[in-house]
């Protein structure tokens, strides 16, 4: 997926440019109609495959698009920011509250945590204090790493499952300090030299 998805708007993006937001919009709506779809004959290869996935980085470049590339004035909104900013927080609490082991996903109710994430980029900003948090130091610094926690967590804690090493909360938070640790250490000395080469 992240190797096909760039190179296809580095092939495609001159002839497709002046109709990318319909094109995008029509992938969002196809992809997301399949994975609801799929969550309910087939959910854990609904997990997996591209095409229940891809509307959810679609709305991402969406965002990319319409941001960066044209003047669009509620952009530029304080109050409009703040609103966006609020609702994208109580989506995302929303879907943490709520989902659980039963919660078909992706699915239509995926659109809650992504909607919560596109409001919360578009009013990056602005100058609330839901913005201060987010961009603060610590934020930041977990945001960068974010990508290898991702990677290396699900490795660490399968086998301390494997190894029935994952029964009380004092273990599981130690594995979690320990994929904290991993993490830095790949972000330093793995991630960012091959960024910066």
């Amino acid at each position: 997926f992240y190797i096909l998805y760039p190179l296809f708007f580095c092939l495609f993006y001159k002839y497709i440019k002046n109709n990318i937001f319909y094109l995008l919009l029509i992938g969002i709506f196809a992809s997301l109609i399949f994975s609801q779809w799929a969550s309910l004959e087939h959910p854990s290869f609904n997990f997996y495959v591209l095409t229940s996935r891809i509307w959810e980085i679609s709305v991402g470049a969406i965002i990319s698009v319409y941001k960066y590339k044209f003047d669009i004035n509620f952009f530029k909104n304080q109050k409009i920011l703040t609103f966006f900013n609020f609702s994208g927080i109580i989506l995302i609490f929303l879907a943490i509250l709520t989902f659980n082991n039963t919660t078909n996903h992706p699915s239509y109710l995926t659109v809650a945590p992504i909607l919560g994430t596109a409001l919360i980029i578009i009013s990056g900003d602005n100058k609330d204090y839901i913005t201060k948090i987010l961009s603060s130091s610590i934020m930041v610094k977990v945001g960068l790493i974010s990508y290898s926690l991702y990677l290396l967590h699900f490795p660490i804690f399968t086998f301390a499952r494997i190894s029935n090493n994952f029964d009380s909360n004092i273990l599981k938070f130690m594995f979690i300090i320990i994929s904290i640790l991993i993490s830095i250490f790949s972000f330093k000395f793995i991630e960012k030299p091959f960024r910066n080469k």
